[in-house]
């Protein structure tokens, strides 16, 4: 696994982290098993009572048990001990906390692997259980221990294990399980996961002869394979131009707020002289391959939204940006039909007519490769999955992962960026630390079985259920 999911284990009012087990967790399931490494934390000193207490029982860092990591089925005997002179305890002896966060080397440190219920500040961990087993002690057996209710709020939710003797007169061993698996959290009507929202970018190309093209403004003749786009004016033929440009499966989320976009040219000569033309999008998400038919490019549909682009001076051989198209692209991604996965992209750039001043770039036809570019970024949270996806690759290395919505009999499902009329996601108001958080809004009332959802299923692959 290129990057590990740290699960820490929690002692105490401060955090005190510590790596003593180096233990591995596997999370079994469709398509792998997810494999992580398990990272258990100090334990806080204990309580005692009584006079005669000989001090040698502080449950620290000397005294640090080696959990046993385990299935619910397999509580056979425990592994980790924690020795207790306890012959005047009176109260807890120890009390190990334990939750799960990520910690990522590029910087995504903190982001809990928890859900926030929506309502008020309590979390608890999702897939932890601690059990504890008392060697010694008449009819002790593994016991699942505060299983995620009390003493769990805040920042650090976790699992909470308090041992208490209940033969003080001898001491004792005491032997801790922890099991760790993906489990059923009953959520409420909106709830939120923790992650870090990253700006979402793209740098795509031209990829096609037929995805770039002139049309002369006097005739229409539209020609695919000039190895030179010239914006504003045609000098070879003399005549305006109209150039298209078109970008095939423009991976951008139909709810992404895009911040910032520009089309970039690879210049072909130095240019100085002043001119100025207008952008446009195709108001389609299906914009059709340009064909050498008259009027292809001017004859399309172009997007309410469009740019002026004064010309500034062009060198030769570097790459030149147009302004900021956000609002056009803005436009189209906003078009009923769009969609992540298989949404093209088509721009018009329209002659100024008041000059015949030009700039040229590089077309697909170029022998130097370097045909025109797309740049844009923007910011997800609003609305698709494809953070999340971002994550789990990131976490796992497998791209194919997708999250689905599932009611408690599994019967409804929808992907999380197909969420059905009337559910939208919302940026919550609340966080930890420097992230963000991710709500699902299932208010309406016209999806009542949303209101019994069972869980959110991480599954590999495009609807595969």
């Amino acid at each position: 696994m290129a990057n590990a999911i740290l699960w820490e284990a929690y002692a105490g009012a401060t955090p005190a982290w510590g790596d003593v087990s180096g233990k591995r967790v596997v999370f079994g399931g469709s398509p792998r098993n997810i494999d992580v490494p398990l990272v258990v934390g100090e334990w806080q000193r204990g309580v005692h009572l009584g006079t005669a207490d000989p001090g040698i029982d502080a449950c620290g860092k000397n005294h640090l048990p080696s959990p046993r990591f385990v299935t619910p089925a397999t509580f056979d005997s425990g592994a980790g001990q924690e020795h207790l002179n306890d012959t005047n305890l009176a109260a807890t002896e120890c009390t190990l906390r334990v939750h799960a966060t990520r910690d990522l080397a590029n910087g995504l440190k903190g982001a809990r692997l928890f859900i926030y219920d929506g309502l008020n500040t309590k979390t608890r961990a999702e897939g932890i259980k601690v059990y504890a087993f008392q060697q010694g002690v008449s009819g002790s057996a593994w016991t699942l221990v505060n299983d995620g209710e009390a003493g769990i709020g805040g920042d650090n939710p976790g699992e909470r294990l308090d041992l208490a003797d209940s033969a003080p007169a001898t001491d004792h061993y005491y032997y801790i399980a922890l099991s760790i698996q993906l489990q059923r959290y009953d959520v409420l009507p909106t709830f939120n996961i923790g992650f870090q929202f990253d700006t979402a970018y793209i740098d795509q190309s031209i990829a096609a002869t037929a995805d770039d093209a002139t049309e002369l403004t006097s005739t229409t003749t539209v020609d695919l394979n000039e190895i030179n786009l010239r914006l504003n004016y045609e000098n070879a033929l003399g005549d305006y131009s109209t150039i298209g440009l078109r970008w095939q499966d423009v991976h951008i989320p139909s709810t992404a707020t895009i911040n910032s976009a520009k089309v970039l040219f690879h210049s072909s000569a130095a240019y100085t002289d002043p001119a100025t033309v207008t952008i446009y999008g195709e108001k389609s998400v299906t914009p059709a391959a340009f064909q050498a038919v008259n009027a292809n490019i001017s004859g399309r549909t172009p997007t309410t939204a469009s740019v002026s682009w004064p010309f500034a001076a062009w060198q030769n051989g570097v790459w030149c940006d147009s302004p900021d198209i956000a609002a056009i692209l803005q436009e189209i991604i906003g078009l009923p039909g769009w969609t992540q996965a298989s949404s093209d992209l088509a721009l018009i750039i329209q002659s100024g007519g008041a000059n015949t001043n030009r700039r040229a770039g590089k077309s697909y036809d170029n022998s130097n490769n370097l045909p025109p570019r797309l740049y844009a970024e923007w910011t997800a949270y609003a609305g698709s999955s494809s953070h999340i996806r971002g994550f789990l690759n990131f976490c796992t290395g497998d791209p194919e992962y997708e999250v689905w919505l599932l009611d408690n009999q599994q019967q409804r499902r929808h992907l999380i960026d197909e969420l059905p009329i009337g559910f939208h996601w919302e940026k919550a108001s609340q966080g930890w630390g420097s992230f963000s958080d991710l709500k699902v809004n299932m208010a309406s009332p016209a999806y009542p079985w949303l209101r019994a959802l069972d869980k959110l299923l991480i599954r590999r692959g495009r609807h595969d259920l």
